[in-house]
């Protein structure tokens, strides 16, 4: 042991711990929080957590306060990847984790997060480490939301590892100012509108269709009820609009959605426990999970072909080719239910380079006078 850590006593608010004292410079224990104690040593001020084990407390000691340094050193020093299937991933197994993604969604999570930074030891793990990741993935061209789940991964790691004593923090940084990318002239034609469809599982294929004769947002599809079908209508409730989803509907007539919506409708119908017009089992009285949903997707994407398709490149779909028939401004926006006027216009420019007999709405002249 240390010359100068020896076994003590000392308390701090909620009752005692086991700490050392330093022999002639008092440690000054004073409790912070609930789970963190704060003391001098070396005149350093150290902050460490209430449970962390005298083994590790000692290790720190001996190997000093440099703040450089994330090493809490509970045993010998361990990789992420050690780490993550030593440590963490059997405590989440017990789980550990409540109301998050299933075990093995973790695994598959964590198992692609870990591929960079893997073999370094954890307290090596720096933030320009994990910078450089995460521009490593945007050039690698994934989305938005699938680096932010990969460093959320990474920081639950972390968050574990600082728990049990084996550093200091958690040097994953918070997400922000990631850049968005621009997908509004990604759209499918209509030959690829069939193609994505004819691969879609009968689950989620009436779902995919909607999504792409309505524009609905994922959001407002899942949330499509019973109630919202009336005699020669239908209202889809309106995300984005400063207020509850269900307080802002926006009203279509289905005779102007075509005929490829009129075959769809018989299609729709509702839970009849629940009723929600998407759904998995009749017993459920929720509708499609969204991850469900997605890795459906994904299968029918790739297996059609189109593996940069994502969900929401469906409303894009609809705007460009709605936009072939509409040719209204106002009619356009409030169908989106959008308030950015730039891409309104986007979609109506593209358009007019297309006839209407290139749109998912294109209604033949013997239908229309029938």
């Amino acid at each position: 042991m240390h010359p100068r850590a020896q076994e003590g006593q000392a308390t701090s608010g909620g009752g005692a711990n086991l700490m050392p004292k330093a022999e002639g410079y008092p440690l000054n224990v004073k409790r912070v929080s609930r789970n963190l104690v704060e003391f001098n040593v070396h005149h350093q001020k150290v902050r460490i957590r209430r449970t962390v084990t005298m083994e590790a407390l000692v290790a720190f000691l001996n190997g000093g306060t440099d703040k450089d340094s994330n090493l809490a050193a509970k045993g010998a020093p361990m990789s992420l990847t050690e780490f993550t299937d030593q440590k963490y991933l059997p405590s989440a197994a017990k789980p550990r984790l409540p109301n998050r993604s299933s075990y093995d969604a973790e695994v598959d999570l964590v198992s692609a997060s870990f591929k960079p930074l893997g073999k370094k030891l954890l307290h090596e793990i720096t933030r320009q480490d994990v910078e450089e990741t995460k521009v490593a993935w945007l050039a690698d061209g994934l989305a938005n939301s699938t680096i932010k789940r990969r460093l959320s991964a990474l920081g639950r790691v972390m968050d574990y590892a600082v728990a049990l004593g084996y550093v200091r923090e958690n040097r994953i940084p918070k997400v922000r100012g990631l850049p968005a990318a621009n997908r509004s002239g990604i759209w499918l034609k209509l030959p690829e509108i069939d193609k994505l469809l004819s691969h879609c599982d009968p689950t989620i294929k009436p779902f995919i269709e909607f999504l792409i004769l309505t524009g609905a947002r994922v959001g407002e599809a899942l949330d499509f009820r019973r109630e919202d079908l009336r005699p020669g209508k239908f209202l889809l409730p309106t995300e984005k609009q400063r207020k509850p989803m269900r307080e802002a509907m926006r009203a279509f007539t289905i005779a102007e959605m075509g005929p490829r919506f009129a075959r769809l409708l018989p299609q729709l119908k509702a839970n009849p426990r629940s009723g929600f017009i998407f759904y998995l089992k009749p017993t459920s009285s929720t509708p499609l999970s969204y991850s469900y949903l997605h890795h459906q997707f994904i299968k029918a994407r790739e297996a059609a072909g189109l593996p940069d398709i994502h969900l929401h490149d469906l409303r894009g779909t609809f705007a460009v080719h709605r936009a072939m028939i509409v040719k209204s401004f106002r009619q356009l926006q409030y169908e989106l239910g959008h308030s950015d006027a730039k891409s309104i216009q986007s979609y109506l420019s593209r358009a007019e380079t297309f006839d209407s007999e290139e749109s998912v709405f294109y209604v033949p002249p013997l239908a229309q006078k029938s």
